[in-house]
């Protein structure tokens, strides 16, 4: 699958690995591995994929990246276009955006407003 990102996306992480070079590395291997299976999983040191309940219950197919042992307090939010071969980032964000992922929340608005437009991304 091919890895598209916001362009609010890119900018956090470019801010991070400005301050951390470690951190943007990891980060930016977080989501080369979504390439690869983006689908939910739980493994070693901390790394989890998992869906944002709420926006399932709505039929909405978010998903949420986290890595605590490179990564720490960091949330990286996504969804799969199949149609399109295709994995989008939304954004990357603190936990403490995030609260306990209520949708209300801007990380988590700006998420469901590229889904509501997932037709239009990955075009290039």
């Amino acid at each position: 699958m091919r890895i598209c990102q916001s362009k609010e996306a890119e900018e956090e992480i470019e801010r991070i690995a400005v301050l951390d070079r470690d951190v943007g590395v990891a980060l930016n291997a977080c989501i080369e591995m979504l390439a690869i299976d983006a689908n939910e999983f739980e493994g070693h040191e901390g790394f989890s994929i998992r869906r944002i309940g709420g926006a399932f219950r709505r039929g909405i197919r978010i998903y949420r990246v986290k890595y605590e042992k490179y990564i720490f307090g960091v949330r990286i939010l996504f969804f799969s276009i199949p149609t399109k071969d295709c994995v989008f980032v939304t954004g990357v964000h603190s936990r403490r955006d995030l609260g306990d992922y209520e949708l209300s929340r801007e990380p988590l608005t700006r998420a469901l407003r590229y889904w509501a437009m997932k037709d239009r991304l990955c075009s290039r």
